[in-house]
């Protein structure tokens, strides 16, 4: 079987009234998951149904609403784009409902479309994630050398007992490979692809992460890890107990790939540790 295209979500999103708790944001780790499928050859995109139905609203309960586009147009972005595999990114909890109705939506459209669940949330709930019949895998923690070798996988090339990090039903039983190894040279990750995702949008918004002063921004991460072990906390669970960090050359390198291709003036760290 040969993987051609993949189909990359950030779920539409609940939130308060006040819009107090959400933060649209360039999905950065699925750009980083989009680059390292394009350099397989895959051809890749990435829709964000919250930022793409920005002004989509509806009160699912008295003070909560649902922001994003619709199921109806989540379905024809399937359709239209037919994917051989649909990822969904969930970081939170909150909101794998969401999440899971675009792993259904993907079945119904083509039941052969191969459907990956990524995030923190499914990483830490791998089980109870994979109790969803429509989800295939689930991927574990960082995810660009794991999502490689699935599609290796998925083409015949590498058996999955090879795979490191990733969840799966076998025989009805779900079985969980743990994540062992970590990438230890981050520059050698190609820089986010920016490219496969409407990424202007998210300028003329001014709830991102507080206040800013620049419209034209794009979140960045120098390193990966935290050395502490904070029991509220999920960063040891997506990126080790270790602390891993990127040269000051490549950051300087994806810095300015991002003020020349993008005009981006304001950066956003989303760095676990920066002490």
């Amino acid at each position: 079987m040969k993987i051609k295209k993949a189909l990359l979500f950030v779920p539409p999103a609940l939130t308060f009234q006040n819009n107090l708790d959400i933060n649209p944001v360039p999905p950065l780790g699925l750009a980083y998951i989009g680059a390292v499928l394009e350099k397989m050859g895959l051809e890749v995109k990435i829709y964000d149904c919250l930022i793409e139905g920005w002004d989509n609203r509806r009160e699912v309960k008295p003070g909560i609403v649902q922001i994003g586009v619709t199921p109806d147009e989540i379905r024809r972005q399937i359709v239209e784009f037919n994917p051989d595999i649909v990822g969904v990114n969930n970081l939170f909890s909150r909101q794998r409902k969401n999440a899971h109705s675009i792993y259904a939506l993907a079945k119904e459209v083509n039941p052969n479309i191969i459907t990956v669940a990524g995030g923190a949330h499914p990483t830490v709930m791998s089980d109870l994630v994979l109790q969803d019949k429509n989800v295939d895998f689930v991927v574990l923690g960082e995810g660009e050398v794991t999502v490689r070798n699935l599609v290796e996988h998925l083409e015949g090339k590498r058996s999955l007992d090879d795979v490191d990090g990733i969840a799966f039903r076998k025989n009805g039983e779900i079985k969980i490979a743990p994540k062992k190894t970590f990438i230890e040279n981050l520059d050698e990750i190609p820089f986010p692809a920016w490219n496969l995702l409407n990424f202007t949008k998210y300028f003329g918004l001014k709830l991102s992460h507080g206040k800013r002063r620049h419209k034209a921004f794009a979140p960045i991460i120098t390193s990966r890890g935290c050395p502490a072990g904070c029991s509220f906390c999920t960063a040891h669970h997506v990126w080790g107990r270790g602390y891993r960090c990127r040269s000051a050359e490549n950051v300087i390198d994806e810095m300015r790939q991002l003020k020349n291709n993008y005009g981006i003036k304001e950066l956003l760290c989303e760095d676990d540790n920066t002490t």
